[in-house]
């Protein structure tokens, strides 16, 4: 259900991938291009949406630093 407003609560941040119900990366739509950056860890669901939230933000910050340094070398 979240699906629908991460646009609203991240910005660039169009979607997440979930496989077996389970956030393995997110994504965002650049144009006509998708760009999808694989989390430094998966993030299973959580009974409070504010909690899941704050971890997938967390989450999603190491993957862009971790993406940021390998642009890098």
């Amino acid at each position: 259900m979240i699906k629908e407003f991460l646009i609203n609560i991240f910005d660039g941040l169009t979607g997440i991938n979930f496989q077996d119900g389970v956030a393995t990366s997110f994504y965002s739509n650049m144009g006509k291009s998708k760009e999808t950056i694989k989390m430094t860890r998966e993030l299973t669901p959580m009974e409070n949406i504010e909690d899941w939230l704050v971890q997938l933000e967390l989450i999603m910050c190491d993957s862009m630093k971790r993406e940021c340094e390998r642009t890098n070398d």
